[in-house]
């Protein structure tokens, strides 16, 4: 019985002992706790997903009955519009027609500029108007009229415009059926103007001399000519177009490019640009029944302009396209021309700058090998004259030659040898070591042989061969 007593009692004691030792409880409690750690992340990202996977239908739920309605309120308007993409694109044109150049005048603007235009064109008519083309966007606005003047037509069109495509464009524009864009020029002059602001672009007017001070404009108030063509930005369009109904209310004139300057200026707080050159970029021509024609147009207003106005014979505006079209040929073959120009440049500076490079791996070795302290002195100095920052060697050979372009003159012309790069470098090169005293003297300098690179005598050698080199 004692025995049994003290072995009772050992074994409590040891059981106590594996109690108090913590080691011992992580080992038994250890897997366990690992098992329902990895449990615990499983069903957090599970919980996760499902819910990502909840929110998503319930979004795709709310969108769709959405869209539904809107389609519902919509389809008394018959649109017939591509789908835009996400992307905000630089510029929507709206085209005012009518039912009667539907067959006409629209199918040959969708065959000229429109084609080349960095956004989106679209045509606006009247009531029932339809098309068979699918390619012509064409918006039919309810409740208007082809009769004149289509003071409503315009002001439902940028109604329109600023309901569908307001976030979408960054610069809209109004013209007419009968005005050709140069969408070149125009994309060029976009791209310059920051459309943050309220801009309200386009050739600005006061009114013909009968028509001065009759209109109801207040002082230094002016409005952009409807024929050439205006251009709004997205913030102008944002601004005036919630106060479109009291400006529909309240008409001055029978102008509608006039009330529309109204409007822009009331409620925008922005005026027609005042600009003399406005009247060569957005040209309007004096003779406003005809318009251009074959015998009246001239090249000049073609260069410069952003838009013609007016253009009404098929004819002329194929043949201002066609005239457009070879401006557009020349100037890339001038750019191209310039681009070759600087990429053999280019090819001439790198080369110049690779025989640098080995002549001063040459410096180098030289100067290790050179024993005598007066000579590596020396020798050290020339060596500071290839170390010298490019723009620093640039700017001596330009001001040597107070041309840059001759410097790259590649011709066998005795006269043009000098103005080289690699020559020019020699000289200056030449002309700062002589400045040196007591350089010329020394018979290591003899060892070092500026030569001409490879790369610049296979330029020049096969320059008339119209060969071309890459670097």
């Amino acid at each position: 019985d004692i025995h049994q007593i003290e072995s009772n009692q050992q074994s409590s004691q040891s059981s106590t002992l594996t109690s108090r030792n913590p080691r011992n409880r992580i080992s038994r409690r250890g897997p366990t706790w690992w098992l329902s750690l990895i449990l615990l992340l499983i069903s957090t990202v599970a919980g996760f997903q499902i819910g990502l996977v909840l929110l998503c239908n319930v979004k795709r739920c709310v969108t769709g009955v959405l869209d539904q309605n809107i389609r519902a309120k919509n389809t008394s308007l018959p649109v017939n519009v591509y789908r835009l993409p996400n992307k905000k694109q630089l510029i929507l044109i709206a085209v005012m027609t009518s039912k009667d150049f539907l067959n006409t005048r629209v199918p040959t603007v969708m065959r000229t500029w429109a084609q080349n235009v960095p956004g989106q064109v679209i045509f606006f008519s009247s009531e029932g108007s339809t098309t068979n083309d699918s390619h012509i966007n064409l918006v039919s606005l309810p409740s208007v009229t082809d009769t004149y003047p289509p003071q409503k037509k315009s002001f439902l069109m940028m109604k329109y415009i600023h309901d569908h495509y307001l976030n979408k464009f960054e610069w809209f524009m109004r013209v007419d059926d009968d005005v050709y864009i140069r969408t070149d020029n125009l994309e060029k002059l976009l791209r310059s103007i920051d459309n943050r602001k309220p801009h309200y672009i386009g050739q600005p007017g006061m009114g013909t001399k009968d028509e001065y001070g009759k209109l109801a404009l207040e002082e230094n108030e002016n409005f952009c000519m409807g024929g050439p063509g205006i251009i709004m930005s997205r913030e102008t369009l944002a601004r005036f177009i919630p106060h479109i109904k009291k400006c529909l209310k309240n008409f001055y004139t029978y102008h509608e490019d006039v009330e529309l300057g109204r409007c822009v200026h009331q409620y925008a707080n922005t005026s027609c640009t005042w600009s003399y050159e406005m009247q060569h970029i957005l040209f309007n021509h004096p003779n406003k029944t005809d318009g251009y024609k074959q015998t009246n147009l001239l090249n000049t207003d073609i260069l410069r302009a952003i838009s013609l106005h007016s253009i009404k014979d098929t004819k002329t505006f194929t043949r201002v396209h066609n005239f457009a079209i070879q401006r557009r040929i020349i100037d890339l073959e001038q750019r191209h021309m310039i681009l070759k120009r600087e990429i053999q440049s280019y090819n001439l500076i790198l080369d110049i700058q690779h025989a640098i490079k080995i002549q001063q791996k040459n410096f180098t070795q030289l100067i290790h090998k050179t024993k005598n302290l007066q000579y590596r002195t020396k020798l050290q100095q020339q060596y500071k004259l290839l170390q010298q920052h490019d723009l620093h060697i640039a700017e001596q050979l330009i001001s040597i030659n107070n041309n840059s372009y001759r410097l790259f003159i590649n011709s066998n012309n005795d006269h043009f040898k000098d103005k080289l790069p690699w020559n020019v470098f020699l000289n200056y090169y030449n002309e700062k070591i002589s400045s040196i005293p007591s350089v010329t003297s020394s018979p290591f300098v003899s060892q070092i042989n500026l030569e001409t690179p490879s790369l610049f005598s296979q330029i020049t050698n096969n320059h008339h061969n119209h060969r071309t080199t890459k670097t």
